[in-house]
């Protein structure tokens, strides 16, 4: 099955965008199309907003997994 992807405006509003600013949406590298997003990944990181609050937030792609980094 093909993922399908779609950009959301509402009322003049990038709903992308404002999910990916407080921190409820990941940028998704392989389908990512507008890089000005990996900006507000990165404010919203910074600010430690929604899923960035998590000291090692597990990406939805990775299955759950954690990283041990050992």
């Amino acid at each position: 099955m093909a993922a399908r992807v779609a950009r959301v405006i509402c009322d003049g509003t990038d709903a992308n965008a404002e999910q990916v600013r407080a921190g409820m949406a990941w940028v998704f590298d392989r389908y990512v199309t507008d890089r000005g997003l990996y900006a507000v990944q990165d404010e919203a990181r910074a600010a430690r907003r929604g899923l960035w609050a998590d000291r090692e937030p597990v990406a939805p792609w990775s299955g759950g997994r954690r990283h041990s980094g050992k």
